[in-house]
């Protein structure tokens, strides 16, 4: 099974979603106020009927992303996002529910993101969100303190090659963005 396939602007407008919210920075409350930073959205959507009967590979999810200002649009997959860019993840919904039931903090976005984060739904993401304590288990307060760990070592550099953001490192002594999303996670958590 491919673990991504990128969609082109066509397909993605075009996408049977069941449900869109916004992610990243903006959802979580971690943003730079006023600077222009990227869009970041998830989405979930039912797979194909030939996808579910095994007929034809589905991947892990699906990808679309604008990268404004590259010399070589290549590089798109691999560059960081600047202000204005589209990074949008499309999840099938098995491929989804199986994190979400694991307790990936991550997948849970369009379930308990604020409505006015909510982009498009339809009745079964409706469904999904009015469903939502289901997913809520001792599993899902275990992954958001491992994760939340995690964070904390990346923030303090215990994580080798984790250094994405070196002019945050430089200017204030370490990562600012991973000690953002250590204590969102931990919020979150609660």
């Amino acid at each position: 099974m491919p673990s991504e396939q990128r969609l082109s602007a066509d397909e993605q407008a075009e996408f049977p979603t069941i449900i869109r919210t916004v992610a990243g920075s903006e959802v979580h409350g971690t943003g730079l106020g006023d600077q222009v930073s990227d869009i970041d959205h998830m989405a979930i959507a039912v797979e194909s009927i030939d996808a579910v009967m095994g007929l034809d590979q589905s991947p892990a999810l699906w990808t679309y992303r604008t990268v404004h200002g590259l010399a070589d649009a290549s590089q798109g997959l691999h560059a960081r996002s600047g202000a204005g860019d589209l990074d949008l993840t499309i999840y099938p919904l098995r491929k989804w529910a199986a994190l979400a039931a694991a307790g990936n903090p991550s997948v849970m976005v369009p379930l308990f993101c604020e409505r006015k984060y909510v982009l498009s739904s339809s009745r079964l993401g409706r469904s999904l969100r009015k469903n939502r304590h289901r997913f809520v288990t001792h599993r899902l307060a275990r992954r958001h303190l491992g994760y939340a760990v995690r964070q904390r070592a990346r923030m303090e550099g215990d994580l080798a090659g984790n250094v994405s953001r070196p002019e945050l490192v430089s200017e204030w002594g370490y990562d600012v963005k991973f000690a953002a999303h250590y204590l969102r996670l931990g919020y979150q958590g609660l």
